[in-house]
């Protein structure tokens, strides 16, 4: 958009030196100076205004009639619609970026960009200032994430703007969070402690979200890495007549049906009592109950001859 400032001189004398300044709305938009035409590109709607201009020749000021200029909207603020919110892990994540064209703008092309923040709160317009990742830009205004994770929780905001990136509106925040489906597994063991020869049950412990309690889970258990039982709907691992190479770091996963959500446990380093750990805890026990007995005595012993010498002594 261009505005012109014309002004005519009613002497030979005014047409040198002419000054120019631009209002809008009774507040000066460009001071005085040379220049009688001012440049708005891109036009946008807040530009839309009563316009007037001043000249100031050497010895007078004039201001002109004031023009109303109005430059609709090609398109309206964006809003960023969930389409369900909160979420539970698993579930698909599906974000429309929506907004009305107005009948001027009906033939431009929009562009539309997905944005999730990493941290804190919008308080730029400029994207080189946001910490914010991009996620999508492209010629639709959906963007979905199949299967989400709880990273998947936290603001969003999305952008539209012409192919030509002149005009481009951006979208408030929305904040999306994500529920647990179930927790981190744990493994468990029973009996505990273990004995050699004895039964060894491992248990791989999780809880479902209380609204999601039907959902079926998988599991799988590992040993020192190497996994010894697949995927499959038992949540117990048993060992039968337990041995001391049965020892090592065991760990389990719990997962949907599709793995889309898997979670794996710490790993619990299980220790088995064989027989020759458990004569050598009796030889120890044996020995520091006869260094025991052997102490006591010495001192009794002791207080009995201090008894015997103080009459003796008395003499």
């Amino acid at each position: 958009m261009s505005i012109f400032c014309h002004y005519t001189p009613t002497s030979p004398g005014e047409s040198s030196d002419l000054q120019f300044a631009l209002y809008r709305d009774e507040t000066i938009l460009y001071q005085f100076s040379s220049t009688s035409e001012w440049e708005f590109s891109p036009a946008k709607a807040e530009h839309s205004g009563y316009y007037s201009c001043a000249v100031r020749t050497w010895n007078r000021e004039q201001r002109s009639d004031a023009v109303y200029i109005e430059i609709p909207d090609l398109f309206l603020e964006p809003v960023i619609k969930v389409k369900q919110n909160p979420i539970t892990e698993g579930d698909p994540l599906s974000l429309t970026c929506y907004t009305l064209k107005h009948k001027y703008g009906n033939n431009a092309d929009l562009e539309f960009s997905f944005y999730k923040m990493t941290h804190g709160a919008m308080q730029s317009s400029s994207i080189s200032d946001l910490n914010a990742w991009l996620l999508q830009l492209s010629l639709s205004n959906e963007y979905e994430v199949p299967f989400v994770q709880l990273q998947h929780s936290g603001n969003y905001f999305c952008d539209a703007e012409t192919s030509d990136n002149r005009v481009y509106k951006r979208s408030s925040t929305v904040t999306i969070q994500i529920t647990e489906l179930f927790s981190r597994p744990e493994v468990k063991v029973s009996p505990s402690p273990l004995a050699e020869g004895s039964n060894m049950t491992i248990t791989c412990d999780t809880a479902l979200h209380p609204s999601r309690r039907s959902t079926q889970l998988q599991f799988a258990f590992y040993v020192n890495g190497s996994t010894v039982q697949k995927f499959s709907l038992s949540k117990k691992y048993q060992v039968y007549s337990v041995v001391p190479k049965d020892l090592g770091d065991y760990s389990c996963a719990a997962a949907t049906p599709t793995v889309s959500i898997l979670k794996i446990s710490k790993v619990m380093k299980i220790q088995i009592q064989d027989r020759n750990y458990t004569v050598q805890n009796k030889v120890r026990l044996a020995v520091s109950a006869f260094i025991f007995l052997l102490a006591s005595c010495l001192l009794f012993y002791g207080f009995k001859r201090d008894q015997q010498m103080e009459p003796k002594s008395r003499l």
